[in-house]
């Protein structure tokens, strides 16, 4: 979730920063409630799906464009965009979703504000 390095760490670079290529994209499966196969287990909104398993194979996704895609820009550090650079190097700056289609919209200027947070835990409470 983004609002974890709000609460943790806030902006800036720290000792854990840099950790990339991120390990979430080479060694684990995630599978949406929606049945999407997302890139990492913090796919809040689902800004890291890269496919839908209702349409394809799951091994079509794995090793499909959007998944090998990713996994080359995380090789390169080639992150700059995505929700991923902001996890990585602790930052809040504007990305785009993986696949637009199954994501929520971004509004940069409240993503990170608390009170969303709040928010997101009331719903989630409500079920």
């Amino acid at each position: 979730m983004p609002e974890v390095n709000t609460l943790l760490k806030g902006e800036g670079n720290n000792d854990y920063a840099n950790v990339c290529p991120c390990p979430m994209v080479f060694g684990g499966i995630y599978i949406t409630y929606e049945g999407y196969l997302a890139a990492c287990c913090t796919n809040f909104d689902n800004h890291v799906v890269v496919a839908d398993l209702n349409k394809m194979s799951l091994k079509e996704a794995w090793y499909g464009e959007k998944m090998t895609e990713l996994r080359k820009r995380h090789l390169e550090k080639d992150l700059k965009g995505l929700v991923c650079y902001n996890c990585i190097y602790h930052q809040k700056k504007a990305f785009s979703a993986l696949c637009p289609e199954y994501a929520e919209d971004v509004n940069m200027s409240n993503y990170y504000d608390n009170q969303i947070v709040e928010k997101r835990i009331r719903q989630f409470e409500k079920g």
